[in-house]
């Protein structure tokens, strides 16, 4: 029952995962209306978003920082990335952390939470305002 309780908090995060995905759908449909332009925007902004990431981390490298040490990035800020962090793949930590020999030791992702939380207000507002200045 404890093991139970300790990881409870996944089920918050899952809503707000959910939640925050389908502001971030919402927005997009709202700004562009065509279900097409909906889908190629939202291909382009993953591969986009995926692109930054690894530019990032190839700075990180280039500066000569430890990629072993889990260092704040400004790439798990953005939405799809602050999304998929809220609930860690229990199979890759818990695996990684066995073949090396480590302990693993969670860390609570707060700063993901604040930035869905900021994220969703911000897809939600601009669908609002988008609306607002163009049916009514």
């Amino acid at each position: 029952l404890s093991l139970v309780m300790e990881e409870i908090f996944f089920i918050p995060h899952y809503f707000l995962k959910l939640f925050s995905f389908f502001c971030l759908l919402m927005f997009i449909s709202i700004l562009f209306k065509k279900s097409i332009f909906v889908f190629l925007s939202f291909v382009f902004y993953w591969i986009c978003e995926g692109v930054l990431s690894g530019i990032e981390g190839f700075m990180r490298l280039k500066s000569g920082a430890n990629p072993m040490i889990e260092q704040f990035s400004y790439t798990s800020l953005l939405p799809l990335k602050s999304m998929s962090d809220l609930i860690p793949n229990p199979y890759a930590r818990l695996s990684l952390a066995k073949a090396m020999g480590f302990k693993y030791q969670f860390h609570y992702p707060i700063e993901n939470v604040i930035a869905c939380l900021v994220w969703t207000t911000i897809f939600i507002l601009g669908s609002y305002w988008i609306l607002k200045k163009r049916d009514w």
